[in-house]
């Protein structure tokens, strides 16, 4: 059974005061949600997310809609049809209510069915990414690995990384946003010696191309679709083509799903705070922060 159905969150700031709200909201210990015990369910009635896998991606989350409420739910439960979850959603405010039906709504104009084997697929479903989560390693972004020929950067999972992407993702200038992950990617991937090709890529992002750098490495502005569904297919496929490169090549993201297959082919992975971090170190500019940096990186793209 869920656990007090609805909750929303007054103000969560980092990745830390959503785990520690969470945990007092629905009177779990922290460490329960950190060990990924519990997941915790963004009612649009299309996405699961676990608080303890992937930080950046869970404020992505919560940052779509504050309002929206949190549902928790053991791990090994089944997803709720409306039938499972009782009385404890009929207890939702009017503007909740409002919500969900809206939602509804919206997935029965999208022309989804939900069967009786919904709980299954999303059971199912969830088996595969703890297992591929189990292989999740990251570097820790202390130095830069010897031997990179290759870095991919996963570009959706870093949309919600700073204040400035966030604000630019969340009020429909996605392209801007977008354009300021390629300008940074290019600013360490000119100044860095021994790289060979960089990859920028999007689950979907109307403008792709490639240049060569003034150190002579190659950029290339990617789009998973519509060969690929997501960015995370695509990077992995790379890897399984190429299993002699891939043990040189690093992937900035912080899905710790796709590290998991990503390590499984023997690439290297840091979480994108981590590598822009380490970006500004090698740089000379440990005085910046990486939100400081990338407000800067905007105010230097063309209007």
């Amino acid at each position: 059974m869920l656990k007090d159905s609805y909750h929303t969150f007054d103000s969560i700031e980092s990745y830390e005061n959503l785990v520690s709200e969470a945990s007092r909201a629905f009177e779990f210990d922290s460490l329960e949600i950190l060990n990924g015990s519990i997941k915790v369910f963004y009612y649009d009635l299309v996405d699961w997310i676990r608080v303890a896998s992937d930080e950046e991606f869970a404020l992505s989350f919560f940052y779509k809609d504050s309002d929206t409420p949190f549902v928790l739910k053991l791990d090994n439960d089944t997803c709720c049809n409306d039938e499972d979850r009782g009385a404890d959603f009929d207890v939702a405010s009017n503007v909740s209510g409002e919500r969900i039906e809206r939602n509804e709504r919206k997935e029965r104009k999208r022309g989804k069915k939900r069967n009786d084997n919904d709980g299954a697929d999303l059971d199912e479903k969830g088996k595969i990414e703890e297992e591929q989560r189990s292989h999740a390693s990251y570097l820790d972004g202390t130095f830069w690995p010897e031997n990179i020929t290759h870095l991919f950067i996963d570009g959706n999972n870093i949309l919600y990384m700073t204040k400035t992407l966030r604000d630019n993702t969340l009020k429909k200038r996605l392209i801007r946003a977008q354009d300021m992950i390629v300008a940074a990617t290019e600013y360490f991937a000119s100044r860095i010696t021994g790289l060979k090709d960089v990859f920028v890529i999007f689950d979907n992002i109307s403008t792709t191309y490639d240049k060569i750098l003034e150190n002579g490495t190659n950029l290339f502005i990617k789009s998973a679709r519509p060969t690929f569904t997501t960015t995370d297919d695509m990077l992995v496929n790379w890897s399984e083509q190429n299993k002699d490169i891939s043990q040189n090549s690093l992937h900035v993201s912080s899905d710790r799903a796709l590290s998991g297959r990503l390590n499984i082919e023997g690439a290297k992975v840091m979480k994108p705070k981590a590598f822009f971090t380490l970006t500004l170190k090698l740089t000379n500019q440990e005085n910046e922060t990486v939100d400081s940096w990338f407000a800067k990186v905007e105010e230097n793209l063309v209007k």
